[in-house]
Protein backbone atom coordinates (compact mmCIF):
# COMPACT_ATOMS: atom_id res chain seq x y z
CA UNK A 1 0.00 0.00 0.00
CA UNK A 2 1.26 3.47 -0.91
CA UNK A 3 1.09 5.62 2.23
CA UNK A 4 1.28 8.75 0.06
CA UNK A 5 -0.30 9.25 -3.35
CA UNK A 6 0.27 11.99 -5.94
CA UNK A 7 -2.30 13.17 -8.48
CA UNK A 8 -1.83 15.98 -11.00
CA UNK A 9 -4.65 18.50 -11.29
CA UNK A 10 -3.76 20.94 -14.07
CA UNK A 11 -0.76 22.96 -12.90
CA UNK A 12 -1.25 21.74 -9.32
CA UNK A 13 -0.40 18.43 -7.67
CA UNK A 14 -2.47 16.86 -4.91
CA UNK A 15 -0.35 14.95 -2.38
CA UNK A 16 -2.54 12.70 -0.22
CA UNK A 17 -1.68 11.05 3.09
CA UNK A 18 -3.05 7.59 2.46
CA UNK A 19 -3.44 5.68 5.70
CA UNK A 20 -7.17 6.14 6.24
CA UNK A 21 -7.64 3.06 8.45
CA UNK A 22 -5.32 4.75 11.00
CA UNK A 23 -6.73 8.25 10.37
CA UNK A 24 -3.47 9.01 8.57
CA UNK A 25 -1.36 8.63 11.71
CA UNK A 26 2.22 9.55 10.87
CA UNK A 27 4.65 6.66 11.11
CA UNK A 28 8.20 6.62 9.78
CA UNK A 29 7.28 4.96 6.49
CA UNK A 30 4.55 7.50 5.72
CA UNK A 31 6.82 10.43 6.61
CA UNK A 32 9.60 9.16 4.36
CA UNK A 33 7.12 8.74 1.50
CA UNK A 34 5.77 12.25 2.08
CA UNK A 35 9.26 13.72 2.11
CA UNK A 36 10.00 11.99 -1.19
CA UNK A 37 6.72 13.19 -2.74
CA UNK A 38 7.33 16.81 -1.72
CA UNK A 39 10.92 16.71 -2.94
CA UNK A 40 9.81 15.43 -6.36
CA UNK A 41 6.99 17.98 -6.58
CA UNK A 42 9.28 20.86 -5.63
CA UNK A 43 11.62 19.99 -8.50
CA UNK A 44 8.91 19.58 -11.15
CA UNK A 45 8.99 22.81 -13.15
CA UNK A 46 5.52 22.16 -14.57
CA UNK A 47 3.97 22.23 -11.11
CA UNK A 48 2.89 25.63 -9.80
CA UNK A 49 1.13 24.58 -6.61
CA UNK A 50 1.14 21.71 -4.09
CA UNK A 51 -2.04 20.76 -2.25
CA UNK A 52 -1.60 18.46 0.74
CA UNK A 53 -4.59 16.53 2.07
CA UNK A 54 -5.61 13.29 3.79
CA UNK A 55 -7.53 10.23 2.64
CA UNK A 56 -10.72 9.29 4.45
CA UNK A 57 -12.18 11.12 7.43
CA UNK A 58 -9.05 12.87 8.77
CA UNK A 59 -6.22 15.02 7.52
CA UNK A 60 -3.96 13.40 10.12
CA UNK A 61 -4.43 12.70 13.82
CA UNK A 62 -0.69 13.11 14.38
CA UNK A 63 2.22 10.81 15.04
CA UNK A 64 1.63 7.08 15.39
CA UNK A 65 1.90 6.58 19.16
CA UNK A 66 2.04 2.79 18.83
CA UNK A 67 5.30 3.18 16.89
CA UNK A 68 6.71 5.95 19.08
CA UNK A 69 6.15 3.97 22.28
CA UNK A 70 9.28 1.94 21.61
CA UNK A 71 11.50 4.90 20.67
CA UNK A 72 14.82 5.61 22.33
CA UNK A 73 16.14 9.18 22.61
CA UNK A 74 17.99 8.75 19.30
CA UNK A 75 14.93 7.27 17.55
CA UNK A 76 12.76 10.16 18.71
CA UNK A 77 15.38 12.73 17.71
CA UNK A 78 15.60 11.36 14.17
CA UNK A 79 11.80 11.05 13.93
CA UNK A 80 11.51 14.72 14.90
CA UNK A 81 14.17 15.67 12.35
CA UNK A 82 12.21 13.85 9.64
CA UNK A 83 9.02 15.73 10.52
CA UNK A 84 10.87 19.05 10.54
CA UNK A 85 12.42 18.30 7.14
CA UNK A 86 8.93 17.85 5.69
CA UNK A 87 7.97 21.25 7.09
CA UNK A 88 11.07 22.80 5.53
CA UNK A 89 10.21 21.32 2.12
CA UNK A 90 6.85 23.10 2.32
CA UNK A 91 8.32 26.35 3.64
CA UNK A 92 11.15 26.69 1.08
CA UNK A 93 9.08 25.52 -1.88
CA UNK A 94 8.90 27.85 -4.87
CA UNK A 95 5.36 26.59 -5.41
CA UNK A 96 2.34 27.87 -3.54
CA UNK A 97 1.56 25.25 -0.88
CA UNK A 98 -1.93 24.65 0.52
CA UNK A 99 -3.02 22.27 3.26
CA UNK A 100 -6.53 21.08 2.37
CA UNK A 101 -7.69 19.97 5.80
CA UNK A 102 -10.48 17.49 5.13
CA UNK A 103 -10.91 16.37 8.74
CA UNK A 104 -9.20 16.40 12.12
CA UNK A 105 -5.65 17.75 12.04
CA UNK A 106 -3.84 17.09 15.30
CA UNK A 107 -0.29 16.97 16.64
CA UNK A 108 2.25 16.35 13.90
CA UNK A 109 -0.51 16.53 11.30
CA UNK A 110 -1.28 20.13 12.26
CA UNK A 111 2.42 20.97 12.49
CA UNK A 112 2.86 19.91 8.87
CA UNK A 113 -0.26 21.84 7.82
CA UNK A 114 1.07 24.96 9.55
CA UNK A 115 4.18 24.82 7.37
CA UNK A 116 2.06 25.35 4.24
CA UNK A 117 1.40 28.83 2.88
CA UNK A 118 -2.39 28.52 3.24
CA UNK A 119 -4.86 26.26 5.02
CA UNK A 120 -8.32 25.48 3.62
CA UNK A 121 -10.34 23.60 6.22
CA UNK A 122 -13.71 21.84 6.57
CA UNK A 123 -15.93 23.58 9.10
CA UNK A 124 -16.43 20.44 11.18
CA UNK A 125 -12.72 19.64 11.59
CA UNK A 126 -10.80 19.79 14.86
CA UNK A 127 -7.30 21.27 15.05
CA UNK A 128 -4.82 21.22 17.88
CA UNK A 129 -1.55 20.17 19.47
CA UNK A 130 -2.56 17.73 22.24
CA UNK A 131 0.95 16.36 22.84
CA UNK A 132 1.08 17.73 26.39
CA UNK A 133 -1.71 15.33 27.39
CA UNK A 134 0.60 12.36 26.83
CA UNK A 135 3.71 14.00 28.24
CA UNK A 136 5.19 15.13 24.93
CA UNK A 137 5.96 18.43 23.20
CA UNK A 138 5.54 19.30 19.49
CA UNK A 139 8.45 17.92 17.50
CA UNK A 140 7.76 18.70 13.84
CA UNK A 141 8.47 22.43 13.96
CA UNK A 142 5.15 23.35 15.56
CA UNK A 143 6.74 25.39 18.36
CA UNK A 144 8.00 27.77 15.66
CA UNK A 145 5.31 27.70 12.97
CA UNK A 146 2.42 28.14 15.43
CA UNK A 147 4.09 31.24 16.87
CA UNK A 148 4.47 32.67 13.38
CA UNK A 149 0.78 32.07 12.64
CA UNK A 150 -1.01 33.02 15.89
CA UNK A 151 1.64 34.86 17.89
CA UNK A 152 3.74 33.74 20.91
CA UNK A 153 1.05 34.19 23.59
CA UNK A 154 -1.67 32.09 21.91
CA UNK A 155 0.90 29.55 20.71
CA UNK A 156 2.18 29.03 24.27
CA UNK A 157 -1.36 28.58 25.59
CA UNK A 158 -2.32 26.07 22.89
CA UNK A 159 0.85 24.01 23.36
CA UNK A 160 0.99 24.05 27.17
CA UNK A 161 -2.69 23.14 27.56
CA UNK A 162 -2.72 20.60 24.72
CA UNK A 163 -5.69 22.45 23.26
CA UNK A 164 -7.94 21.11 20.48
CA UNK A 165 -9.96 23.79 18.69
CA UNK A 166 -13.01 23.80 16.46
CA UNK A 167 -12.25 24.95 12.92
CA UNK A 168 -14.17 28.20 13.49
CA UNK A 169 -12.09 29.06 16.56
CA UNK A 170 -8.89 28.13 14.70
CA UNK A 171 -9.99 30.43 11.88
CA UNK A 172 -10.44 33.33 14.29
CA UNK A 173 -6.88 32.82 15.54
CA UNK A 174 -5.50 32.70 11.99
CA UNK A 175 -4.61 29.01 11.98
CA UNK A 176 -7.07 28.53 9.11
CA UNK A 177 -7.33 30.85 6.10
CA UNK A 178 -10.50 29.53 4.45
CA UNK A 179 -13.42 27.57 5.91
CA UNK A 180 -15.53 25.36 3.65
CA UNK A 181 -18.47 22.98 3.92
CA UNK A 182 -17.42 21.17 0.75
CA UNK A 183 -14.32 19.34 -0.41
CA UNK A 184 -11.29 21.38 0.73
CA UNK A 185 -9.20 20.10 -2.18
CA UNK A 186 -11.75 21.43 -4.65
CA UNK A 187 -11.92 24.68 -2.68
CA UNK A 188 -8.12 24.94 -2.89
CA UNK A 189 -8.19 24.34 -6.66
CA UNK A 190 -10.90 26.99 -7.04
CA UNK A 191 -8.82 29.39 -4.98
CA UNK A 192 -5.84 28.84 -7.25
CA UNK A 193 -7.94 29.62 -10.33
CA UNK A 194 -8.90 33.00 -8.88
CA UNK A 195 -5.34 34.18 -8.47
CA UNK A 196 -2.23 34.21 -10.55
CA UNK A 197 -0.10 31.63 -8.83
CA UNK A 198 3.19 33.45 -9.45
CA UNK A 199 1.80 36.67 -7.99
CA UNK A 200 0.45 34.73 -5.00
CA UNK A 201 3.82 33.07 -4.35
CA UNK A 202 5.60 36.44 -4.62
CA UNK A 203 3.16 37.99 -2.16
CA UNK A 204 3.56 35.14 0.30
CA UNK A 205 7.35 35.17 0.00
CA UNK A 206 7.32 38.83 0.99
CA UNK A 207 5.24 38.24 4.10
CA UNK A 208 4.71 34.83 5.67
CA UNK A 209 7.87 33.20 4.38
CA UNK A 210 10.08 36.11 5.41
CA UNK A 211 8.92 35.63 9.02
CA UNK A 212 10.25 32.06 8.93
CA UNK A 213 13.76 33.08 7.86
CA UNK A 214 14.89 34.19 11.28
CA UNK A 215 18.58 33.39 11.92
CA UNK A 216 17.47 31.74 15.17
CA UNK A 217 15.27 29.11 13.50
CA UNK A 218 17.92 26.38 13.00
CA UNK A 219 18.93 26.64 16.65
CA UNK A 220 15.28 26.64 17.73
CA UNK A 221 14.54 23.53 15.68
CA UNK A 222 17.48 21.70 17.25
CA UNK A 223 16.21 22.72 20.68
CA UNK A 224 12.73 21.47 19.79
CA UNK A 225 14.13 18.09 18.65
CA UNK A 226 16.15 17.73 21.84
CA UNK A 227 13.20 18.57 24.09
CA UNK A 228 10.91 16.23 22.15
CA UNK A 229 13.42 13.35 22.27
CA UNK A 230 14.22 14.00 25.94
CA UNK A 231 10.63 13.19 26.87
CA UNK A 232 11.22 9.59 25.77
CA UNK A 233 13.67 9.13 28.64
CA UNK A 234 10.94 9.85 31.19
CA UNK A 235 8.98 6.95 32.67
CA UNK A 236 5.90 9.17 33.04
CA UNK A 237 5.80 9.77 29.27
CA UNK A 238 6.11 6.05 28.56
CA UNK A 239 3.23 5.30 30.92
CA UNK A 240 1.01 7.96 29.33
CA UNK A 241 1.77 6.65 25.84
CA UNK A 242 1.09 3.08 26.94
CA UNK A 243 -2.24 4.15 28.43
CA UNK A 244 -3.11 5.93 25.19
CA UNK A 245 -2.30 2.81 23.12
CA UNK A 246 -4.46 0.63 25.40
CA UNK A 247 -7.35 3.05 24.96
CA UNK A 248 -6.95 2.85 21.17
CA UNK A 249 -7.02 -0.95 21.25
CA UNK A 250 -10.25 -0.94 23.26
CA UNK A 251 -11.93 1.66 21.03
Amino acid sequence: MDFVTIAKKGSAVVVTLNRPDKLNALNTELLRSLKRALFISNHNKKIKAIILTGAGKAFSVGSDISEMYGFSFRDAYEFSRLGQEIGWLLEISKKITIAAINGDSLGGGLEIALAADLRVCKKDAKLGLPEAKIGLTPGFGGTQTLQAVVGPRDAQKIIERGMILDAKDAHKLGMVDVLTTGDPVQSALTLLKKVKVKDAVDAISCSRRSIRRSPHLPRNHIDERSRFAGKFELQKTKLLMKKFCICLERA
